[in-house]
């Protein structure tokens, strides 16, 4: 409302001046009162001397209170006594009396507005919540035709002066600030806000007053009061003015709230090393004693800078004076500039050469003397260099001369006075006595263990996990029981494994090297789509986990889903890297022949899944009847069958392996272990380098590769966890833009769930569509059309049908109708090719029976002649027939339907040839899709 707009205006601007009042802008110095956060729901906390204000917010929730916790409520301030609003808003409404009306209950009701006076020249007035009708002023009496005069001393208010009108009655000429008719209505000076800034205007009798918030002056509240106006900044401080207050800005060397305090630079005792320091405006002095310099004095004047030491003497500077050290240069003086003789004194011992030099001299000693005048005798026996307990002797003791068998020259000489003979103890030899003679050369130490040559002796050190004299004892480890929540130890050779208990139901497994840890590490664990997780504990003792993927899904957290679809006839094709030539032996010890491994699911039975190679070396896997087919050619063909079936919608797994035998694990409905086929002929011809196999095709082949195919069709389905040597494929890297009908996923509707064969048939679902397998005598797509039947030999007349045949059928053909009839014998039908009969079906006995002239008679035992519907079927294949209800299966011979053959149902023209057969068919045999034409005789 503008009422609640205009006053909050105002409450904002009077709350912000009396807090700034209450806070003391002025001030220099406030307690931090707003730390502990009083102010509530996002409230702005102002701090002032000794307490604190909370700005409450204004919207989109509106709060009031001194901690700003209360929703405001707009009727507190609202012009109306009778008021409703929303809290926390700063809507309301105004509920009026009878005679008001308008946004805030101050506009008066007109009750004039509905013409209530009825006389001629009565005229209505207005009044509080009423009217009255009045006669025109100056008329008067009961139609108002009466002038008279209207002013009294009552008449005009507050001052004004009436003046009578005749035929119009009376006008108040209104003192200054009133108006109205009868100048009854103060008139608000206020209204036109004439107070600025802020300013509280208070309404008077032909005038208005404003009360100015602090920092304004001026009759409208229009002048900013400059507080810099008193020059109150001293010291050439520059006064900022503001708003109710004014700021100094101190000159250099000065502070204070009116830069009235000289800053002393002497008090923080800036001069160093006894110097006096002298105070000035906004800067020092320093005045330095004798041998220092710098502003602050603390610097030390070198008196070395002119290196007044020769030869190399040291300079010691000293305060305003130095001192030379000569020592160790070789010279002497106050400026070290006298050389010493260092030779003179004849320093170098047993016999060595002197040689002068610069403040020092060298002695060139002889071998086997030693130090800095060659006064050291150097033992050469010090270190014991003789080993196995002989005896060291020094060619330098002159006292081993003529005495001992060893030093054969009598005479000593310091040229050959360095280095030692030694004499050896019995057994061992060598300058150093140090040959041995081996005892470990026999090799007496097991297990690998390391054979220590002794004096006429030797010892084992044995490896870990072994002891004994000769290391022949393996140590258990498992005797200390390190195992620990009843796990199982399994000794190693310097080593164990703890083999953990499989955990109590609700409880975490133990883990750790000796089971004596729970793992943890699934307890808050990321794995997706229901995969099982597997705690760990890491070399660094933490726990982890890892996701045990389920089938179609791969990645740490198994959420990078590895199945994809074949929507229509399509394939991939892909380049594989070529790896490493192996050797047998390397294929056979790592178990890395060719690997394939994928997982499927259809229900068509023929089709190609994957094909690696070429047409001449190949692996692939193909559903051939339902069945599963892994085929290798690599100079000879091997071939494994699991009968499957495989196509039943449901997921199977083939993992298919080639070393030197042909190996297929399957897993599925019936096989959930895994059900293993191989070929057992080991055949070393039949080895092959992956790399003899760089393309591969998934979901079919190009039409070229189709004769070296069993199924000869495109996947249709689809496949998921595709791996290649080991090597997991995913579909992101299979499926390109250009291979249309593939997608990511796989999606299944079950198609013969709404029954589209109208229970005339057997559905069977193709994964994209329904195919319906339509029960006699229905057809079409949905099995919403009818074979007709036709009627033979109608109250006891002859007829047949006779009809060519359109298409070459080779010899892979079957027969069928349904047949209804109480004659025993008759023709139901023949095939004739130029004039003459191939193949003949009859009743015979009520019995069907075949005739061919490359064979025998051959009949079904089942009686079909009871007045039932019975189905005739019989199916011919390269040569055999085959009744498939009876499931007899016998040699017909060379039957071959080709296009222009004749058939004849029901009989034929040619009487005298079918006399033996029973001649004519009586009964209701089913119509035949081709249209057949019919004769009566």
């Amino acid at each position: 409302m503008e009422f609640g707009r205009v006053w909050s205006r105002h409450q904002r601007t009077l709350l912000i001046t009396m807090m700034m009042f209450k806070m003391g802008l002025l001030c220099t110095a406030a307690a931090d009162t707003c730390l502990s956060s009083p102010c509530n729901n996002g409230a702005t906390c102002v701090d002032h001397l000794e307490d604190y204000v909370c700005l409450c917010p204004k919207g989109p929730v509106w709060y009031t209170g001194a901690y700003c916790d209360d929703l405001y409520d707009p009727c507190s301030l609202a012009p109306c006594t009778n008021c409703t609003s929303q809290p926390g808003t700063s809507a309301y409404t105004c509920h009026c009396p009878d005679g008001l009306t308008g946004l805030n209950c101050t506009e008066d009701v007109d009750e004039c507005l509905s013409n209530p006076c009825e006389g001629a020249r009565s005229n209505c007035v207005n009044r509080e919540n009423s009217y009255s009708c009045h006669c025109p002023l100056g008329s008067g009496g009961e139609d108002c035709q009466v002038n008279v005069t209207t002013c009294s001393e009552e008449t005009c208010q507050n001052g004004g002066t009436c003046m009578d009108i005749p035929d119009f009655g009376h006008r108040c000429q209104c003192a200054a600030g009133y108006q109205g008719m009868d100048c009854e209505e103060n008139v608000d000076e206020c209204s036109s806000e004439p107070c600025h800034n802020g300013a509280i205007c208070k309404d008077g009798v032909d005038a208005y007053q404003c009360f100015c918030v602090p920092g304004f002056q001026g009759y409208h509240c229009d002048l900013d009061i400059n507080e810099c106006a008193s020059q109150p900044c001293r010291n050439n401080g520059t006064c900022l003015d503001q708003v109710d207050h004014y700021r100094c800005d101190c000159a250099p060397g000065f502070k204070g709230v009116n830069c009235e305090v000289d800053i002393d630079e002497c008090e923080v005792h800036p001069c160093q090393n006894g110097a006096t320091c002298r105070d000035h405006i906004a800067v020092y002095t320093c005045e330095c004693l004798a041998g220092f310099q710098g502003q602050d004095c603390e610097v030390n004047i070198d008196e070395c800078a002119s290196s007044p030491c020769l030869n190399e003497g040291r300079c010691l500077d000293g305060v305003n004076s130095y001192e030379c050290d000569c020592e160790g240069t070789g010279f002497v003086g106050l400026h070290c500039e006298e050389d010493i003789p260092e030779c003179a004194s004849d320093p170098c011992q047993h016999g060595a050469t002197c040689v002068e030099g610069v403040n020092q001299y060298m002695c060139q000693c002889w071998p086997g003397y030693q130090g800095e005048n060659c006064q050291v005798d150097t033992d050469e026996c010090e270190h014991h260099p003789c080993e196995n307990g002989g005896k060291c002797f020094q060619r330098s003791d002159i006292l081993n001369y003529g005495s001992l068998p060893e030093f054969s020259k009598a005479n000593f000489s310091y040229e050959e006075a360095a280095g030692f003979i030694c004499r050896c103890l019995p057994g061992f030899t060598g300058d150093n006595c140090s040959v041995d003679v081996d005892e470990c050369e026999s090799a007496p130490c097991l297990n690998e263990g390391t054979c220590q040559d002794l004096v006429n002796s030797y010892q084992c050190v044995c490896p870990d996990g072994f002891t004994g004299v000769h290391c022949e004892v393996d140590i258990n480890e498992c005797d200390s029981n390190p195992c620990q929540n009843g796990a199982t130890c399994e000794d190693f050779a310097n080593s164990y494994r703890c083999v953990c208990p499989v955990p109590e139901p609700g409880h975490d497994p133990w883990g750790g090297r000796d089971c004596d840890v729970r793992l943890e590490g699934c307890k808050q664990h990321q794995c997706q789509h229901k995969a099982g997780c597997i705690p760990v504990l890491t070399d660094d003792e933490e726990h982890n986990y890892t996701c045990l993927c389920p089938p179609g899904w791969t990645g740490e957290h198994c959420n990078t889903s590895t199945t994809f679809s074949f929507n229509s006839e399509g394939y991939i094709h892909m380049q594989l890297p070529v790896s490493k030539t192996r050797t047998k032996r390397e294929a056979k010890d790592r178990n890395q022949g060719l690997h394939m491994h994928v997982r499927f699911r259809s229900t068509l039975p023929d089709m190609v899944l994957y094909h690696r190679g070429s047409t001449e070396r190949f692996i692939s896997l193909e559903l051939v009847g339902g069945s599963l087919q892994a085929r290798v050619k690599s100079g000879k063909v091997l071939q494994v069958i699991y009968p499957g079936p495989v196509n039943d919608g449901e997921w199977h797994q083939a993992t298919v392996t080639m070393d030197e035998r042909l190996v297929m694990v399957v897993k599925g409905p019936g096989c959930e272990e895994g059900c293993l086929v191989k070929n057992e002929v080991y055949n070393h011809l039949m080895f092959v380098q992956p790399s003899s196999f760089p393309q591969l095709y998934v979901g079919g082949v190009p039409r070229e590769y189709l004769a070296y195919t069993s199924s000869g069709g495109a996947f249709i389905g689809c496949m998921e966890d595709f791996q290649v040597d080991h090597k997991l494929l995913l579909p992101q890297d299979l499926i390109r833009e250009e291979n249309q009908g593939l997608e990511i996923g796989c999606s299944k509707k079950d198609w013969c769930e709404d029954d589209p064969c109208m229970q005339r048939g057997q559905c069977v679902d193709m994964w994209v569509r329904p195919s319906c397998q339509c029960h006699r005598p229905y057809y079409g797509g949905s099995c919403d059309k009818e074979y007709p039947s036709w009627t033979f030999s109608h109250e006891n007349t002859t007829s047949y049908v006779s009809y060519n045949i359109s298409e070459t059928h080779g010899e892979n053909f079957t027969i069928s109708f349904l047949l209804r009839s109480l004659k025993h014998n008759g023709l139901l039908l023949q095939l004739r090719r130029e004039g003459k009969p191939y193949l003949t079906l009859y009743l015979k006995e009520g019995t069907v029976a075949i005739y061919s002239p490359h064979t025998t008679l051959l009949s079904e035992a089942k009686l079909v002649t009871d007045g039932n519907n019975y189905l005739v079927a019989v199916q011919v294949q390269y040569g055999h027939v085959v009744f498939p209800k009876a499931g007899n299966h016998r040699a017909l011979g060379n039957v071959s339907v080709e296009a222009g053959d004749v058939a004849y149902v029901g009989g034929a023209p040619f009487r005298h040839e079918h006399e033996c057969l029973g001649w004519k068919y009586e009964g209701l045999p089913a119509g035949h899709p081709a249209g057949p034409q019919a004769s009566d005789h």
